[in-house]
C-alpha cells in the first residue's frame, strides 16, 4: 500500500515501493496535488492542492487551493479611469465606475471634461471653465466657447490702460515719422 512506502508510492502492477513519478497519476513525493506542484515540473491547475504559490498555474495559493486571485492586482488587464479589475472570493471580475463620474485623468486646457461612459470607457463633454494655456501674449486672453478653444485679443480694462495704449501708439507714429525724416536727411548728407 502506499502508506507503506517511505515516498507514498506502490503501484498495484508490482506491489513494491517504487521512487514517486510526476505522470503516475497519483499524489506522491513532494507534489500539493495529483501530478503537480511541489517539486513537480507541472504547477497546479485552479482549484488543484497548493503549499505556495509557486505550486500554482494561477498566482495565487489561498487555504490550500489554487485560486485565480487573492488581490486585484494578479487579475490580467490593466486598470482604466473608468474600469478596474476585482477579487471577490478569489474570482477576478471588472468593475466600471458609473456613467457620469469625473475620470482621474483629464487634459488641462482642452476645453473639455473626460467622464466615465459607465461601460468602463471615456467620452467627453464640453467644459467651457476648462481655459486654454496662457498663449503668453499679454494682449490676448484664454477663452472656451461650446468646446473650443482660443485667444481673442482684450479690450483695455481700465481708462488708465486707454491712456497708456494711446501714448504707446502716438510714440510709436511719431518715432516712424522721426525715422523716416532722419533717412531723409541722411540721403541729403550723403548721395549715392
Amino acid at each position: 500500500a502506499n502508506a507503506d512506502c517511505v515516498d507514498d508510492y506502490c503501484p498495484a502492477a508490482t506491489q513494491k515501493c517504487t521512487l514517486p513519478r510526476y505522470d503516475d497519476g497519483v499524489k506522491n513525493g513532494s507534489e500539493t496535488d495529483i501530478d503537480c506542484g511541489g517539486t513537480c515540473t507541472a504547477n497546479c491547475a485552479l482549484g488543484k492542492g497548493c503549499a505556495l504559490a509557486s505550486d500554482c498555474q494561477t498566482p495565487s495559493c489561498v487555504g490550500g487551493s489554487c485560486v485565480a486571485c487573492s488581490v486585484p492586482a494578479e487579475c490580467p488587464g490593466s486598470d482604466t479611469s473608468c474600469r478596474v479589475r476585482t477579487c471577490v472570493t478569489n474570482q477576478c471580475g471588472v468593475y466600471s465606475l458609473d456613467a457620469g463620474i469625473v475620470a482621474g485623468t483629464q487634459t488641462p486646457g482642452d476645453c473639455r471634461q473626460s467622464r466615465c461612459d459607465g461601460d468602463g470607457g471615456l467620452t467627453l463633454i464640453v467644459d467651457d471653465t476648462d481655459l486654454p494655456l496662457n498663449d503668453g501674449n499679454a494682449c490676448t486672453g484664454e477663452v472656451c466657447t461650446v468646446g473650443v478653444a482660443s485667444h481673442p485679443v482684450t479690450a483695455p480694462d481700465t481708462e488708465s490702460e486707454v491712456m497708456i495704449l494711446k501714448l504707446v501708439k502716438s510714440a510709436i507714429t511719431c518715432n516712424s515719422e522721426r525715422t523716416s525724416m532722419f533717412w531723409k536727411l541722411s540721403d541729403s548728407f550723403w548721395p549715392e
